[in-house]
């Protein structure tokens, strides 16, 4: 379900396009997810992660690109504190985001 998504993505054009954001629905996000990052996590609805990405242009992504997970948002843990829980210990700029 997940290569859709990554076809989506990999069509986005243009040198100055640096962050993209996909919004959807399980099934599928949960998949791309453990896909694009190795890390399996829940992506309850409303929740938000965000993916750093090892490539230059979008074309370039395919599924066997692994990024980076640093920041998950789910609708609980925003509602009780006002910042995202990092992954790897730090916010940084994405180069990618999926939105569920």
């Amino acid at each position: 379900m997940a290569s859709p998504f990554i076809g989506v993505v990999r069509a986005v054009r243009g040198p100055k396009i640096a962050t993209v954001m996909i919004v959807g629905h399980n099934p599928g996000f949960e998949e791309l997810l453990a896909r694009m990052t190795g890390e399996q996590e829940e992506m309850p609805t409303g929740a938000l992660a965000q993916i750093v990405l090892p490539i230059d242009r979008w074309g370039d992504l395919d599924g066997s690109i692994r990024g980076t997970l640093v920041a998950l948002w789910r609708p609980k843990s925003v509602r009780n504190s006002s910042s995202a829980q990092t992954i790897s210990g730090s916010r940084r700029t994405s180069r990618g985001a999926i939105a569920n």
